[in-house]
């Protein structure tokens, strides 16, 4: 299904019930109408959250902080039990499997050390969480690397 920002908008004014958008974002009834709005059709329309959130994440990225970014979709998708996962697959840098098993225990060692002492107090705090997730990212990446070399795709 293509997605478009304005549809989740649209959708959700046929369905929630009346005011609920407003209540939700503090806004008027024309400023969510022109959110909703099929620009295709429409000549009112205005940028909604969506896609404000979607400019956030692109900078975000762009200063080098995808995890965080990951993080927060990952945060958003526990509303329908979902993770993002990466798009594509890794290409080996080694070009040998032995060079990737290095790289793979390297990432697993820094993973645990990430766990390790986010656990030291008992208590993993958001940035933690997120060096953790980062960690466990890369994991993930140098397995596919992994198995990129052995010459199996997932």
């Amino acid at each position: 299904m293509q997605f478009d920002s304005w549809r989740i908008f649209h959708v959700a004014k046929k369905v929630l019930p009346k005011g609920i958008l407003q209540q939700i974002y503090t806004r008027s009834a024309r400023l969510i109408d022109s959110w909703s709005a099929d620009p295709r059709f429409c000549e009112v329309t205005a940028r909604n959250p969506l896609d404000r959130m979607k400019i956030l994440f692109a900078e975000l990225s762009m200063a080098g902080r995808d995890a965080e970014v990951i993080a927060a979709l990952d945060w958003l998708s526990e509303v329908v039990d979902r993770r993002t996962e990466r798009l594509g697959q890794e290409c080996s840098d080694k070009k040998s499997v032995d060079g990737e098993v290095a790289d793979l225990a390297v990432a697993m060692g820094d993973l645990a050390a990430q766990v390790r002492y986010a656990m030291a107090d008992g208590q993993v705090d958001s940035a933690e969480s997120i060096r953790i997730k980062k960690a466990a990212m890369e994991l993930a990446k140098e397995a596919d690397q992994l198995l990129d070399a052995a010459g199996v795709r997932r």
